[in-house]
């Protein structure tokens, strides 16, 4: 997004009236007025610093100002990433298809290395929800070629990491999930939600791979009740329903799979329950 001096003053002008704010609000022991009537003028635009502590005297976040500058929508950029952070894995295939087609738009007017990892996420998934294990396999390998180089991981890079993990050997899925809840134990305090929502996720991917994918591991209903207890707390009613499923089919209980996909019919979620049936027959095939 290139900045517009001229947009920027125009929307403090207006998030400032409409806070019923003075310039002299603003710039009372922070800079003087005439900068600050500058600015408002799009005479200039704010350094980082004055930006920042603008900010502080609007009391508003730096998404929601830019969130209001673009009109009241994101720009195409975090479009693409927020909707990325709100999908449900594999399972959300219209979502996945969605977001593939702007990744596709938006990188097609330029380079961007994480749009370019979120589109070869989302069709490592599409692959995945297809039984195309092989080809999800070497999409995300690309991915993870880019981010096991790094030093540090971000925020955003679990994001990734938090989709692909369980399309890897257990060793690399391993070092994956480690340096994940490394990563998120830095961000005490920081989107505590989609925090708890992300770690919820690295244990249903990893179990999800020792389940469907590892022959030498034995999932237990321990295993299955902890992740089960989460998602209730979580109010997941939707994986709280998988996860039943999956009880039923360790515990070769078909009471917990009747009760799991009756949640997904209740809760009219047709696609995920497909999802799962589909699931049913590829267990039922590996252990036959």
């Amino acid at each position: 997004m290139t900045l517009d001096k001229e947009q920027i003053a125009q929307t403090l002008t207006s998030v400032r009236h409409g806070k019923g704010l003075k310039q002299k609000d603003i710039t009372d022991q922070l800079m003087s007025r005439t900068t600050y009537s500058k600015i408002e003028r799009g005479v200039i635009a704010p350094g980082i610093d004055n930006f920042h502590n603008i900010m502080g005297r609007l009391n508003i976040s730096f998404d929601e100002f830019f969130y209001i500058y673009n009109g009241y929508r994101f720009d195409d950029r975090w479009e693409i990433i927020n909707a990325f952070k709100q999908t449900r894995g594999n399972f959300d295939v219209a979502q996945l298809n969605k977001i593939i087609q702007q990744c596709q738009s938006f990188l097609s007017k330029q380079d961007d290395l994480h749009i370019e990892n979120i589109q070869q996420v989302c069709q490592a998934l599409l692959a995945l929800n297809e039984n195309n294990m092989e080809e999800a396999k070497v999409i995300a390998a690309d991915v993870w070629e880019h981010l096991s180089e790094r030093n540090t991981w971000y925020f955003d890079d679990v994001l990734l990491v938090n989709n692909i993990l369980f399309l890897f050997e257990e060793e690399t899925m391993a070092e994956m999930y480690k340096r994940s809840v490394l990563t998120l134990d830095k961000y005490q305090g920081f989107e505590y939600q989609l925090k708890k929502t992300i770690l919820f996720s690295l244990k249903l991917n990893t179990f999800s791979y020792k389940m469907f994918y590892d022959p030498m591991h034995t999932v237990t209903v321990a295993e299955i009740d902890d992740l089960i207890k989460d998602a209730t707390q979580m109010r997941y009613y939707d994986m709280k329903a998988v996860l039943l499923v999956r009880k039923g089919l360790v515990m070769n209980d078909d009471t917990f799979i009747q009760q799991g996909l009756s949640i997904l019919e209740l809760l009219e979620l047709e696609g995920l329950k497909t999802s799962v049936e589909s699931e049913i027959a590829m267990y039922n095939t590996a252990t036959d």
